[in-house]
């Protein structure tokens, strides 16, 4: 059987961050899920498609144009991804309405959802939060809770498709700690202490961070090192370049070797920010523990359920968007139970 990977972990990362963050519940994805991921779709996916002046447009827009304004252009891709956001906006706004009509659990923090609305006080102007600021949190929190983690979980799985002795050697330390699967939530725990699953996810993210650069905007005159930067300069940080130079990893950097891992925490960098997918200090990604264990997670269900992944013939794929996102990401699935 053939899939396209990244298409196939968009609504398990969906339905992970609508369940755990929003608690929506199976029913109700069951019901609406399928708009939910299509509107995904439409703004995660296919971003690649159209003229390569169009693709270069698309790169290039944000640094000439203010965003709130390219949003209104009338560009098909730009019209199916505003639509798209309506609908996410819409769904949100519904979860939030129907746990307020609920009201508070007393003592007790069910999820994302509920610590935010325990900072908004709707009706009152002492509140940390205003309505239309829960909102925005909320999409802000849906969208990257699912991006990166499609991307994490795309990036891992291809690459052990790609690397059949690392697959199989994943393989056989899942074994030995669940050789039953994953029963508990407490196995669940353990599936980040493994070391080798660590290495192999450490690796993946370093050769293919899921967020590959991460622009700032000096608030200030300001300077790093010998370079000076005015107030408002615009500066991109190049995480996966960053992430590959052998000046810092050694002469190794473009090969995927998770052994690095299991040698040094540091993974033989020389630098401790060589190693940044997750940007550094307190600018840092606040989900980046949501990401991590569902992503182990995922994996290690997929190698213990036996099946075998590999890399479709002929398969072209690439990385684009400043979220890691991935066009014709197509493997072969293989092993009991697989339909041919």
């Amino acid at each position: 059987m053939e899939v396209d990977l990244y298409e196939e972990m968009l609504p398990v990362a969906v339905e992970a961050i609508a369940r755990s963050g929003f608690g929506m519940s199976k029913e109700h994805l069951q019901k609406n899920g399928e708009e939910l991921i299509m509107a995904f779709k439409a703004i995660f996916m296919n971003m690649d498609g159209g003229s390569t002046a169009m693709q270069r447009a698309r790169f290039i827009l944000p640094y000439i144009i203010p965003p709130w304004l390219i949003g209104w252009l009338p560009l098909t891709p730009m019209v199916r991804r505003k639509r798209a956001i309506e609908i996410l906006r819409g769904k949100v706004e519904w979860v939030i309405l129907e746990r307020i009509k609920q009201g508070p659990v007393e003592n007790n923090m069910r999820d994302l959802l509920d610590s935010l609305l325990s900072l908004t006080q709707l009706d009152s102007e002492n509140s940390h939060m205003r309505k239309d600021e829960l909102l925005s949190h909320c999409m802000t929190f849906l969208s990257a809770g699912s991006s990166t983690t499609i991307s994490l979980m795309s990036t891992v799985l291809s690459q052990l498709a790609l690397h059949p002795r690392c697959a199989e050697k994943l393989r056989k330390e899942l074994l030995e700690a669940f050789p039953s699967g994953l029963e508990s939530s407490e196995d669940v725990e353990k599936v980040d202490q493994l070391s080798y699953l660590d290495a192999v996810y450490r690796e993946c993210i370093r050769m293919y961070p899921p967020v590959p650069v991460s622009p700032r905007v000096a608030n200030k005159d300001t300077s790093v090192g010998n370079y000076r930067f005015p107030k408002g300069s615009y500066i991109v940080l190049p995480i996966a370049a960053i992430q590959v130079k052998k000046s810092l990893w050694g002469p190794d950097a473009d090969l995927f070797r998770p052994e690095r891992w299991l040698k040094s925490p540091s993974g033989g960098a020389t630098s401790p920010f060589a190693f940044i997918p997750f940007i550094y200090g307190p600018r840092s990604c606040i989900g980046s523990r949501f990401a991590i264990l569902e992503t182990k997670t995922v994996v290690a269900h997929v190698m213990l359920s036996g099946l075998r992944l590999s890399i479709a013939p002929a398969s072209e794929f690439r990385q684009f968007t400043f979220v890691s996102s991935y066009s014709g990401l197509n493997v072969r699935i293989t092993g009991a139970g697989v339909r041919q």
